[in-house]
């Protein structure tokens, strides 16, 4: 299942997936979207009912009080082997570069040149074309990643890259090839 889908399919966002029949679930009409609604109100979609939740950038525009249930929601529909992958900007690795230029590009992506300030308050473009739903609500280091779902006491791991920080979460007990090589489900 594919979270905050947009228009960009999942295959071409993460190999790992190429063969894989992808649920596509988006808060906005959208031609792609199999389902609209919001990742904090998965109701429609049934208990683990999916292999996998993909979440690229799209948990930072919801409020961190709501994080449980958006959370709790993936795991809900998670089959008992399932997992997730969430993608969020990385707010430590830009921190020192605030000061010295909140326009600066930080990286590529498909949607352009993302800079400082669309990693803290959300991509420009597409607040500018989809409106304030696309701004970020919360934001997120490594640290505060580890501590949200040790709080929540989901198993999994965290890393970042130096633009995100991606954590791939488990409903049950991860699996070992998982655990020694990461890239496998992130690359």
């Amino acid at each position: 299942m594919n979270v905050g889908c947009g228009k960009t399919k999942l295959q071409f966002q993460s190999g790992y997936f190429k063969d894989w029949k992808e649920v596509r679930v988006d808060a906005y009409e959208n031609d792609s979207a199999h389902l609209i609604t919001s990742i904090v109100d998965l109701n429609k979609v049934p208990n683990e009912s999916v292999d996998a939740v993909w979440a690229s950038h799209v948990v930072e525009h919801n409020y961190w009080h709501d994080l449980p249930k958006v959370f709790n929601n993936m795991l809900r529909v998670m089959k008992e082997d399932g997992f997730g992958v969430i993608r969020v900007p990385d707010l430590g690795s830009i921190s020192q570069r605030i000061e010295d230029g909140l326009l600066d590009t930080v990286y590529e992506s498909s949607a352009g040149p993302v800079s400082v300030i669309d990693m803290i308050y959300g991509h420009r473009g597409f607040v500018e074309s989809w409106g304030d739903g696309m701004c970020h609500k919360t934001g997120f280091t490594k640290k505060s990643m580890e501590q949200l779902l040790g709080a929540f006491q989901i198993k999994g791991f965290v890393k970042s890259d130096g633009g995100e920080v991606v954590a791939i979460i488990f409903k049950g007990e991860p699996p070992m090839d998982a655990m020694v090589d990461p890239e496998l489900i992130i690359a």
